[in-house]
Order: C-alpha cells, then structure tokens, then sequence
C-alpha cells in the first residue's frame, strides 16, 4: 500500500505533466513572446522538470529507503529545485525593464547583481544536498546543513531584490506598458508565495534534525505539502498565466538588436 509520500509524489508527477507541456510550449511555440527576453520561461522549464523529476526520485526513495543515492539526489531536487521557480522572477523583471527601462544602466547592473545571487545559492544548495544526504557521515551532514543554510540566506537576500524591483515598479506604474504591468501583477501575488516556500525552508533545515515535522523526506506530509508544493505550483500557474497573456510586441531595430516598443 501506498504511503502519503508516495500519493503526493504520484500527484505532483500528475500535476506537473500539463505544466511541463505548457512551459515547453510558451517557451518554443508561443510567438508573443519570441520578441522578448525568455529566460524566465527557460528557468521556469527547468523547474517543472525537476519537480516532475522529483515525484519520481521520492516515490523510489519510499520504496528503497536505505539508499545513500536516493537521498542525495531527492535532497538536491527538493533544495535546489526551488530555486529555478524563484529565479523566474528575476526573468520577468528583465522583461519589464527590455520593455520600458532599456536604457537605465542602473537597473542592469541590479538586474546582473541579482543573477549573481542566484549563481551562489545554486552552488551552496547543491554542494549542501550533497553533503547533507550522506548520512553515513556525521561531519559531513553538519557541514551540509551549513551550506544549505547559508544557501537559502542568499535566497532570501535574492527575493528582497526582487521585492525591491517590484516596489521600484509600482511606483512607475503610469509609465508601465500593458505587457509590463500584467508581469508586475504576477510578480507581486508571487511573492507572498515565496516567503511561506522559504519559511519552511529555513524551518527544515533549523528544526528538521529535531522535529520530524519540517523533514520534508521522513516527516508529516501535510506542512510539505500545504507549505512547499503548493506554494511552488501556485506560483507555476501565476507565470504561466502572464507568459500566455502577454500581447504581441512591435520589434524594432536598435544599433543590431531587436528592441521592443510597446506601451
């Protein structure tokens, strides 16, 4: 019989079916987007792969339990594969900022310092699920639990950017093409999404070798679940959403670049 691990992988696997086609298909077919910047739909892509791919590894990892590959590989999918949804985020500003603030090098370098994040926390979450699923080495597991911590840190410092470019928006919004706010809206009913996602994040891996509660592996299903996947798969259907409700833009030509002019 099935435990409550397994059902909730077979349904992620279930739900995360559609939304893989779907992203595929904004990213590849989708010509109102091919005149804009798509590596929110790239990243987004990524992100309903590894979670259809961690449906799978967690319902081998319910069945063989013992196997030192299983763990790491659901560890680094359940630490690092947030990261792609959350650095969707940053795609769609850099969409907004082609679209109405081309020009403004100061958004660009924020917009570089940003990626930058997400470049280290990509590094420490993955050395982290590496190290923290080799339970067969104490040392090894406490060192980590310290990158990972140190990985959702630079998460956390990522999302504030993110907050930061969202405030910067709203307060331009009378100079906000169609396009830009209907990105902005999504954004921002995102970033609730986000924090409950990172809460858990920091509760499991500050109470996790303590509390069975937060250990999204071994413990209860119901905090996981209400707490990370479906804040995850929230915030897929809000992108998703704006992806395909953006218009059509007009593409122009600018020093041999195509540019988009659209208000």
């Amino acid at each position: 019989m099935l435990d409550q691990h397994s059902q909730v992988s077979i349904a992620q696997i279930v739900f995360y079916v559609p939304a893989v086609i779907a992203a595929v298909t904004l990213l590849f077919f989708r010509r109102a987007v091919k005149g804009l910047p798509r590596y929110a739909w790239y990243v987004l892509t990524l992100f309903t792969l590894m979670r259809l791919a961690g449906g799978i590894v967690e319902i081998l990892h319910v069945n063989n339990p013992s196997s030192t590959g299983l763990i790491i590989g659901a560890t680094i999918l359940l630490n690092t594969g947030v990261l792609p949804c959350i650095a969707a985020t940053i795609g769609l500003v850099n969409i907004i900022t082609r679209i109405d603030y081309r020009d403004d090098r100061r958004l660009h370098y924020l917009e570089v310092a940003s990626r930058l994040l997400f470049i280290t926390a990509i590094g420490l979450l993955l050395a982290g699920g590496i190290l923290e699923g080799n339970y067969d080495d104490i040392n090894s597991v406490r060192i980590g639990t310290k990158l990972a911590r140190a990985g959702y840190y630079v998460v956390a410092a990522f999302v504030g950017g993110m907050i930061f470019f969202q405030a910067f928006f709203w307060l331009q919004r009378r100079n906000l093409s169609q396009n830009s706010m209907l990105i902005l809206v999504g954004t921002t009913l995102a970033m609730p999404l986000f924090i409950v996602r990172l809460t858990y994040a920091f509760l499991s891996i500050y109470r996790a070798a303590y509390d069975d509660t937060w250990n999204p592996l071994n413990g209860p299903i119901a905090p996981f679940l209400v707490m990370a996947l479906l804040m995850e798969y929230s915030v897929v259907i809000i992108y998703l959403y704006s992806g395909f409700r953006i218009k059509p833009t007009t593409r122009v030509e600018d020093d041999g670049e195509s540019a988009v002019a659209l208000k």
